[in-house]
């Protein structure tokens, strides 16, 4: 299958898992993730805000905070291809940006240079860390650019795990594969 089927594929058994296990899988998730020693030594937090399919990071965010973490949210902007990340506090009003993704209001520079440790979603993720997202690429383009090593977690429903994926040359796997 190409990328394309796959995604499709992929976005479906999402959608039906996503309705009854979904709470659960959260928890998995947060359970896996506080537990890495990445995310223990990780003080600049870039993370992805969930849409009503994606997989929750909501409790990683709050787990975050109480950590005194700093969280990232990205922002896309579509004109000009490209993805930056800004601090998201507790009491930070969110705005639906481009592909009504909830994203912080931005007050001040990006942070992209500060961020050690990376939370990216995925439609589907494969053994080796490779994943397979919107299709848009402002994740590859972002750490493409990035000088400072950020540790990369990719994470995604359990249906979504499969063996492996095709890649192109520019896509890097994840340091880290988490399946919830």
């Amino acid at each position: 299958m190409q990328k394309q089927q796959i995604r499709l594929h992929m976005r479906a058994k999402r959608r039906q898992y996503a309705q009854g296990n979904k709470a659960e899988a959260a928890r998995q998730l947060h359970r896996q993730v506080i537990q890495l020693p990445s995310w223990c030594h990780a003080k600049h937090i870039a993370i992805y805000y969930p849409k009503p399919e994606e997989l929750d990071t909501r409790m990683i965010i709050d787990a975050a905070w109480a950590s005194k973490k700093s969280v990232y949210l990205p922002v896309t902007r579509h004109a000009q291809k490209d993805m930056h990340f800004y601090q998201y506090k507790q009491n930070s009003h969110l705005i639906s940006g481009h592909f009504g993704i909830s994203q912080p209001e931005i007050l001040g520079p990006p942070a992209d240079a500060k961020l050690d440790c990376m939370i990216l979603p995925a439609i589907a993720l494969d053994e080796s860390g490779f994943r397979l997202g919107y299709g848009f690429g402002y994740y590859d383009r972002f750490l493409a650019r990035q000088q400072k090593l950020i540790t990369t977690i990719g994470v995604a429903y359990a249906c979504n795990r499969i063996k492996k994926l095709p890649h192109d040359e520019h896509d890097k796997p994840c340091d880290i594969s988490i399946w919830a």
